[in-house]
């Protein structure tokens, strides 16, 4: 399955549109040098053409993750129940040991454990398998039934590992922005960071723009309004890393996690001094 969905939108009773979902890209491009490789597409997404999106990946030389920056734009008025960016899906068991369909061989469990930090920086973790129902959903206290957690859409970096396999992927966050170019309102619908596992064979965390009010078949579980000209925009990066597994403390194990987001977010600037430049 593709592992980055840039953007996506679902609008009920239609279906999700993803930027995957394009059959070919209505425009891309390439570019690149001694330092950088941009790849970078954009163009009406394939089911919802009044919604114009663009995703670009900049590999740098020398830097151990993937800048992306993405946008959406709303060209007309819109009704959707979901609008996410920045969503990672990847394989994981519906049940642990089991198939999803009898004679199928179960997915591979991609990652064992989430990782992110608290409001005090302090690294939280959280065992994928550690919490399922009889049908192989997340089942924690305080959430939804299917949701891992449920965090702050500017949280600094998610993170997904398997510590005895010694691999990591981690979003790092830089910026985000919601606006309207035709001064119409701009939804504040729940936005949020999301980490779930249903027992559909995946895991994923996902960054949404636009999210319902409610729980699922709740009477708050309805779409939101989008005015014409809204703009929703995210600058992050991806991260592949080796997490430690000497079973330390979180915060060491998940060091290139946390040292890579510093980079990310203050990278190394020019300091004018005096009274130019001009």
């Amino acid at each position: 399955m593709p592992i980055h969905f840039g953007t996506d939108v679902w609008s009920p009773p239609q279906g999700w549109d993803h930027d995957y979902d394009w059959k070919a890209p209505p425009n891309q491009r390439c570019e690149g040098g001694a330092t950088a490789f941009r790849y970078h597409r954009w163009g009406p997404m394939q089911r919802y053409r009044d919604v114009t999106t663009s995703i670009t990946y900049t590999f740098y030389a020398h830097v151990p993750y993937v800048h992306v920056s993405s946008t959406m734009d709303f060209t007309e008025d819109r009704s959707a129940r979901m609008v996410r960016m920045g969503e990672i899906v990847v394989d994981h068991s519906a049940k642990p040991g089991s198939a999803q369909n009898e004679g199928e061989t179960p997915p591979a469990d991609v990652f064992s454990h989430y990782a992110w930090p608290d409001a005090a920086g302090a690294v939280v973790e959280r065992d994928v398998m550690a919490s399922l129902d009889e049908e192989g959903w997340a089942a924690l206290d305080g959430l939804a039934r299917g949701a891992l957690a449920i965090l702050e859409r500017d949280v600094p970096w998610v993170a997904a590992y398997d510590a005895e396999r010694g691999y990591g992927m981690a979003t790092l966050r830089r910026a985000q922005f919601a606006g309207n170019r035709l001064g119409g309102p701009i939804p504040h619908s729940a936005p949020c960071t999301y980490l779930s596992n249903y027992g559909w064979g995946f895991t994923y965390w996902s960054r949404p723009m636009v999210a319902p009010l409610g729980q699922r078949q709740t009477p708050l579980d309805r779409n939101t309004a989008i005015a014409a000209g809204t703009l929703f925009a995210t600058e992050e990066a991806l991260l592949v890393f080796e997490p430690g597994n000497d079973g330390g403390p979180a915060q060491e194990r998940l060091k290139e996690v946390t040292e890579a987001q510093a980079r990310f977010v203050r990278p190394l600037r020019f300091v004018y001094k005096g009274t130019g430049p001009w």
